[in-house]
Order: C-alpha cells, then sequence, then structure tokens
C-alpha cells in the first residue's frame, strides 16, 4: 500500500464522474480484495510535457516490470478470457 496515495475499490471508482475521478488526481485500485493498478491523472493545466513524462514513465515502468505487450480487450473477448 502507498502511503501518499489514497486507495480505492474497483466498484467504487465505476461509479464516479471523471470530473471527480481528475480530482483525486492519483489512486491506487484494489478488486476483490487484490491490487490492480495506479491511476495517475495527469493535472490539465500543466502542458503536454508532464503529461509525456507521466505517460513515458508508465511506458518504461511497465516494460521493467514485464506487462507490455498484454491482449487488448477484443482479443480477451475473442479468446473468450
Amino acid at each position: 500500500m502507498a502511503t501518499l496515495i489514497p486507495e480505492i475499490s474497483k466498484n467504487d471508482l465505476d461509479f464516479l464522474t471523471s470530473d471527480e475521478v481528475t480530482k483525486m488526481k492519483s489512486c491506487e485500485i484494489f478488486f476483490e480484495g487484490r491490487y490492480l493498478a495506479t491511476l495517475i491523472v495527469p493535472p490539465t493545466n500543466a502542458g503536454s510535457s508532464v503529461n509525456d513524462s507521466i505517460r513515458t514513465g508508465a511506458e518504461y515502468l511497465g516494460h521493467r516490470g514485464n506487462t507490455v505487450g498484454g491482449k487488448t480487450l477484443e482479443q480477451i473477448k475473442k479468446d473468450g478470457g
């Protein structure tokens, strides 16, 4: 559990508006008691360099954690899970 980023269940996240998610700025998403992901919402007024930096960092960490190249939602539904 991160100490600076609040936790939220996937079910609670499903009922938030985009404005509410934006106001959270970041959160750790849990589903059925299991950590799923960390959501980071880039500031809307920070410019593209901050957004690009967050995206690049996420791709780097995804590659480093061997989580890049997963199936798309369409592939998962086609394969039946």
